[in-house]
Protein backbone atom coordinates (compact mmCIF):
# COMPACT_ATOMS: atom_id res chain seq x y z
CA UNK A 1 0.00 0.00 0.00
CA UNK A 2 1.05 3.25 -0.87
CA UNK A 3 2.33 5.63 1.70
CA UNK A 4 -0.14 9.05 2.07
CA UNK A 5 1.90 11.60 3.77
CA UNK A 6 -0.29 14.75 4.78
CA UNK A 7 1.21 18.13 4.73
CA UNK A 8 -1.12 19.55 7.43
CA UNK A 9 0.58 16.84 9.29
CA UNK A 10 4.14 19.26 9.25
CA UNK A 11 2.37 22.78 9.80
CA UNK A 12 2.69 23.15 13.37
CA UNK A 13 4.79 26.28 13.85
CA UNK A 14 7.92 25.13 15.78
CA UNK A 15 9.66 27.21 18.41
CA UNK A 16 13.21 27.69 18.76
CA UNK A 17 15.23 28.99 21.87
CA UNK A 18 18.68 29.59 21.96
CA UNK A 19 20.36 28.05 24.75
CA UNK A 20 24.60 29.87 24.17
CA UNK A 21 27.47 28.36 24.94
CA UNK A 22 30.54 29.47 23.40
CA UNK A 23 34.10 28.50 22.98
CA UNK A 24 36.15 30.57 20.25
CA UNK A 25 34.56 29.17 17.41
CA UNK A 26 30.80 30.14 18.44
CA UNK A 27 27.95 27.39 19.39
CA UNK A 28 24.68 27.73 19.24
CA UNK A 29 22.22 24.95 21.20
CA UNK A 30 18.94 24.77 19.97
CA UNK A 31 15.22 23.48 20.97
CA UNK A 32 11.97 23.56 19.78
CA UNK A 33 7.93 21.86 20.31
CA UNK A 34 8.18 18.64 19.12
CA UNK A 35 5.50 18.08 16.33
CA UNK A 36 2.51 16.49 16.41
CA UNK A 37 1.90 13.91 15.15
CA UNK A 38 5.50 13.02 15.83
CA UNK A 39 7.70 12.62 12.63
CA UNK A 40 10.46 10.71 11.02
CA UNK A 41 12.79 13.15 12.36
CA UNK A 42 14.09 16.87 12.08
CA UNK A 43 16.62 19.06 9.96
CA UNK A 44 17.52 22.08 10.86
CA UNK A 45 18.91 24.63 8.53
CA UNK A 46 21.26 27.92 8.91
CA UNK A 47 21.77 30.96 6.79
CA UNK A 48 24.36 33.45 7.35
CA UNK A 49 22.75 37.31 6.46
CA UNK A 50 21.93 38.50 4.51
CA UNK A 51 22.35 35.74 2.72
CA UNK A 52 19.41 33.12 2.04
CA UNK A 53 18.86 29.21 2.81
CA UNK A 54 20.27 26.78 0.73
CA UNK A 55 17.71 23.75 1.59
CA UNK A 56 20.20 20.81 0.24
CA UNK A 57 22.87 21.53 3.22
CA UNK A 58 21.32 20.64 6.24
CA UNK A 59 22.99 21.72 9.41
CA UNK A 60 21.72 18.92 11.72
CA UNK A 61 19.54 15.65 11.51
CA UNK A 62 17.91 13.33 13.84
CA UNK A 63 14.94 12.26 15.94
CA UNK A 64 16.17 14.82 19.12
CA UNK A 65 13.93 18.08 19.68
CA UNK A 66 17.15 20.07 20.39
CA UNK A 67 20.73 20.17 18.62
CA UNK A 68 23.85 22.27 18.78
CA UNK A 69 24.91 24.10 15.93
CA UNK A 70 29.15 24.29 15.97
CA UNK A 71 31.87 26.10 14.04
CA UNK A 72 29.89 29.32 13.71
CA UNK A 73 32.21 32.40 12.97
CA UNK A 74 32.54 35.13 15.63
CA UNK A 75 31.10 38.50 15.01
CA UNK A 76 28.51 37.47 12.63
CA UNK A 77 24.65 37.39 12.26
CA UNK A 78 23.35 33.72 11.87
CA UNK A 79 19.52 32.87 10.94
CA UNK A 80 18.45 29.11 12.21
CA UNK A 81 15.28 27.69 10.96
CA UNK A 82 13.71 23.62 11.49
CA UNK A 83 11.67 21.63 9.57
CA UNK A 84 10.32 18.23 10.11
CA UNK A 85 10.26 15.72 7.35
CA UNK A 86 8.80 12.11 7.24
CA UNK A 87 10.40 9.88 4.09
CA UNK A 88 11.37 12.31 1.42
CA UNK A 89 8.44 14.65 2.43
CA UNK A 90 9.04 17.91 4.49
CA UNK A 91 7.37 20.68 6.92
CA UNK A 92 7.47 24.12 5.85
CA UNK A 93 9.89 26.25 8.08
CA UNK A 94 9.76 27.20 11.76
CA UNK A 95 9.66 30.29 12.62
CA UNK A 96 13.34 32.26 11.93
CA UNK A 97 15.34 32.91 14.81
CA UNK A 98 17.96 35.13 14.55
CA UNK A 99 21.56 35.46 16.70
CA UNK A 100 24.61 37.42 16.45
CA UNK A 101 27.70 35.43 17.46
CA UNK A 102 29.87 37.67 19.89
CA UNK A 103 33.58 38.98 18.56
CA UNK A 104 35.85 36.86 21.34
CA UNK A 105 39.33 38.33 21.59
CA UNK A 106 41.87 39.52 23.58
CA UNK A 107 40.99 44.12 24.23
CA UNK A 108 42.54 46.97 26.04
CA UNK A 109 45.81 45.39 24.73
CA UNK A 110 49.26 48.05 25.81
CA UNK A 111 52.59 48.22 25.47
CA UNK A 112 54.87 49.24 28.73
CA UNK A 113 58.25 49.71 27.56
CA UNK A 114 58.58 46.41 26.31
CA UNK A 115 55.99 44.78 28.02
CA UNK A 116 52.75 43.64 26.38
CA UNK A 117 49.90 43.36 28.44
CA UNK A 118 45.92 43.22 27.85
CA UNK A 119 42.67 42.25 29.53
CA UNK A 120 41.55 38.62 30.18
CA UNK A 121 38.73 37.21 27.84
CA UNK A 122 35.85 35.42 29.50
CA UNK A 123 35.16 32.66 29.22
CA UNK A 124 38.57 32.39 31.00
CA UNK A 125 40.79 30.60 27.83
CA UNK A 126 43.72 28.27 28.30
CA UNK A 127 46.11 30.27 27.61
CA UNK A 128 47.56 33.53 25.32
CA UNK A 129 49.12 33.96 22.10
CA UNK A 130 51.74 37.00 21.47
CA UNK A 131 52.39 36.87 17.34
CA UNK A 132 54.80 39.81 15.96
CA UNK A 133 55.78 40.90 12.66
CA UNK A 134 58.21 43.34 11.07
CA UNK A 135 56.33 45.41 8.97
CA UNK A 136 55.63 45.40 6.51
CA UNK A 137 56.02 41.94 6.28
CA UNK A 138 52.17 40.13 7.57
CA UNK A 139 51.73 38.33 10.74
CA UNK A 140 52.45 34.14 10.72
CA UNK A 141 49.73 32.58 12.54
CA UNK A 142 51.25 29.05 12.62
CA UNK A 143 53.91 30.50 14.59
CA UNK A 144 53.31 32.31 17.84
CA UNK A 145 56.39 34.46 19.57
CA UNK A 146 54.92 34.05 22.90
CA UNK A 147 51.99 31.51 24.67
CA UNK A 148 51.42 30.60 28.10
CA UNK A 149 48.50 32.05 30.94
CA UNK A 150 49.91 35.65 32.00
CA UNK A 151 48.15 38.33 30.87
CA UNK A 152 51.46 39.95 30.28
CA UNK A 153 55.06 39.13 28.56
CA UNK A 154 58.38 40.95 28.01
CA UNK A 155 58.72 41.34 24.66
CA UNK A 156 62.38 39.96 22.68
CA UNK A 157 63.22 42.77 20.05
CA UNK A 158 65.58 44.53 18.24
CA UNK A 159 65.80 48.44 18.35
CA UNK A 160 65.37 50.22 15.62
CA UNK A 161 62.60 47.82 13.76
CA UNK A 162 58.95 48.53 13.36
CA UNK A 163 57.15 46.00 14.90
CA UNK A 164 52.95 44.76 14.98
CA UNK A 165 51.49 43.20 18.20
CA UNK A 166 48.54 41.25 18.24
CA UNK A 167 47.03 38.78 20.83
CA UNK A 168 44.67 35.69 20.57
CA UNK A 169 43.74 33.48 23.14
CA UNK A 170 43.31 29.78 23.08
CA UNK A 171 41.86 26.75 24.46
CA UNK A 172 43.12 23.39 22.97
CA UNK A 173 43.22 23.45 19.16
CA UNK A 174 40.75 26.64 19.11
CA UNK A 175 41.85 30.38 18.56
CA UNK A 176 39.59 33.82 19.67
CA UNK A 177 40.11 36.33 16.85
CA UNK A 178 42.71 38.39 16.84
CA UNK A 179 43.29 41.87 18.88
CA UNK A 180 43.78 44.88 17.92
CA UNK A 181 47.28 45.65 16.65
CA UNK A 182 49.87 47.62 18.53
CA UNK A 183 52.83 48.87 16.35
CA UNK A 184 56.12 50.14 17.98
CA UNK A 185 59.38 51.16 17.16
CA UNK A 186 61.96 50.67 19.74
CA UNK A 187 64.82 52.71 20.24
CA UNK A 188 68.76 52.47 21.77
CA UNK A 189 68.39 53.87 25.17
CA UNK A 190 70.29 57.38 24.73
CA UNK A 191 74.23 57.74 25.48
CA UNK A 192 75.38 59.50 28.89
CA UNK A 193 75.96 63.66 27.97
CA UNK A 194 79.14 63.95 28.37
CA UNK A 195 79.08 67.77 29.69
CA UNK A 196 82.34 69.87 28.41
CA UNK A 197 84.77 71.46 30.67
CA UNK A 198 84.73 71.33 34.08
CA UNK A 199 84.33 73.34 37.72
CA UNK A 200 87.16 75.40 38.48
CA UNK A 201 89.18 77.15 41.41
CA UNK A 202 87.16 75.69 44.27
CA UNK A 203 87.90 77.68 47.62
CA UNK A 204 86.60 77.59 51.28
CA UNK A 205 84.76 80.47 51.89
CA UNK A 206 83.78 79.80 55.77
CA UNK A 207 85.48 78.11 58.05
CA UNK A 208 83.53 76.49 61.02
CA UNK A 209 85.42 76.61 64.71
Amino acid sequence: MKKIVYWSLFYQVITIFLLLSYCFGAKVSLEWDPNIPTPEGYRVFVREVPNGFNYSEIAWEGTNINCTISDLKAGKTYCFVVRAFDGKSMSGDSNYVFHQTPEIRPKNIRLNDKTLSWDAVLPAPEGYKIYIRAIPAPFDFNVAAWEGPELSHELEVENNIQYGFVVRAFTGDELSSVSAEIVCTFEPDPEPVVISGRPKKLIIIFEEK
